[in-house]
């Protein structure tokens, strides 16, 4: 909860659908490795959540967008 009130007012909705995303992603890579026997390397992990961020915000998760771009400007 600390790491949410640092964020600016305007991104938060972004922050939590950033958590949420990374949390689905995590779960998701634990069952693949549990079932499947199948595991990534943090580089490509790190890939997979990206482009599932973009495959959430294609899908109207535009918070997650406003909060990735706020997070680039200096």
């Amino acid at each position: 909860m600390d790491a949410r009130r640092q964020v600016p007012k305007e991104p938060q909705k972004g922050f939590d659908s950033a958590i949420l995303l990374v949390s689905w992603w995590l779960w998701k890579e634990r069952n693949s490795r549990v079932f499947d026997n199948v595991a990534y390397m943090a580089d490509q992990a790190t890939r997979k959540v990206m482009e599932e961020g973009d495959e959430w915000i294609a899908a109207g998760f535009t918070a997650l967008l406003l909060f990735m771009v706020a997070e680039m400007v200096p």
